[in-house]
């Protein structure tokens, strides 16, 4: 009981912090430029999942992924399916997610991302007990690096930091593909 309201309050506060930091990404800052090119971007994703709370999923484990982006208003509407299978539990999760980007004095390229998760899971089976899989829906926030490569190829970092079920942490790297942006050299 007392962690279920515990969770709870994880929850109003992260997204009490997310209302603040919003205008505050928007505002103009000295060597931090916010992109507004109207790219969309599509690639893959190869990482590690370390969950934390969550009834039978204990290890950490390999995934791969796909995402998808494509302009707004505000930033990027980004989704991404992630997906394991091992050590006899099997995970998926996809998410949708707003992405801003930035540039930090002419150096790094980033990205921060917040948005909603689906959690799809089937907890490792026991010798008495087959389990069935579970569908819980959670937030998320994370950022990332971008690094140019070749044309419109990128090379991406990521963390991503989700609440409920229990708390996880992906990180995974990847390519991506970027187009829709005249001259494709960034």
């Amino acid at each position: 009981m007392q962690d279920a309201i515990a969770l709870n309050r994880c929850k109003y506060l992260y997204l009490i912090g997310a209302i603040i930091l919003f205008p505050i990404l928007g505002m103009a800052q000295e060597g931090v430029v916010y992109s507004k090119r109207p790219y969309w971007q599509a690639g893959f994703t190869a990482g590690r999942f370390l969950p934390f709370g969550i009834v039978g999923v204990r290890d950490n484990y390999a995934f791969t992924g796909a995402h998808l982006s494509h302009p707004t208003r505000v930033g990027y509407l980004e989704y991404m399916l992630l997906s394991g299978n091992s050590n006899g539990v099997t995970y998926y999760n996809g998410s949708a997610s707003v992405r801003i980007d930035y540039t930090a004095y002419d150096i790094v390229d980033g990205f921060f991302t917040m948005g909603f998760s689906l959690h799809t899971y089937k907890r490792r089976s026991t010798r008495l007990q087959e389990f069935d899989f579970v569908n819980v829906t959670g937030i998320h926030a994370g950022f990332g690096f971008t690094g140019h490569i070749v044309g419109p190829i990128h090379a991406r970092a990521d963390l991503k930091f989700n609440i409920n079920p229990g708390r996880s942490i992906y990180f995974g790297v990847g390519l991506v593909y970027r187009f829709g942006v005249e001259g494709n050299e960034n």
